[in-house]
């Protein structure tokens, strides 16, 4: 006897059977002795355990239950979606590395440009700018256009050397 016809011997015990398959099921015990056996088996079982079966009386109904259950459901899916629309509690100390580290990170950057861009134009000297001694004069020039400075020095006790000791002929054409 293989498991289909038990399956069908402990459903034709139990009524589930249609009337066709009850009638071949019929037809099989009037064959069959282990059929027959394992059905006798059945009932007797069937019969111990109704007998012996503890009655658990539920206080309210069946009905209740299943409507407790599908609200206790309905509650926590309603629950779900909310906790899926709050926005998230973002920690101090998380928040403080999100939004002040990048902004220190952008103001360093600045601090360090102004002070190259502070660096290079330090010597900035206004075109014509004097000093005078009495041996000594410079003039200062400063081109920002070609980032070139230009200092002239003259010595004065030169100049007057050689406005002396130069020859008035000298200059005369011949």
């Amino acid at each position: 006897m293989n498991q289909d016809d038990t399956l069908k011997l402990q459903s034709y015990l139990d009524g589930e059977l249609s009337p066709r398959e009850s009638r071949k099921v019929s037809e099989m015990l009037e064959i069959d002795k282990d059929a027959r056996a394992l059905l006798a088996e059945l009932k007797f079982t069937k019969g111990v355990l109704k007998g012996n079966e503890l009655e658990i009386k539920l206080p309210v109904s069946r009905e209740f239950n299943f409507s407790q259950i599908s609200k206790r459901i309905e509650l926590e899916a309603r629950q779900e979606e909310r906790a899926s629309r709050e926005p998230v509690r973002v920690p101090f100390l998380v928040r403080v590395q999100r939004y002040f580290l990048p902004l220190a990170g952008v103001a360093a950057a600045v601090v360090m440009l102004a002070a190259v861009i502070g660096k290079q134009n330090n010597f900035a000297y206004i075109p014509g700018e004097g000093e005078t001694s009495d041996e000594m004069s410079a003039q200062t020039f400063r081109s920002e256009s070609d980032r070139m400075t230009v200092v002239w020095l003259e010595d004065k006790h030169v100049e007057a050397a050689a406005t002396d000791s130069a020859d008035p002929d000298d200059t005369q054409v011949q």
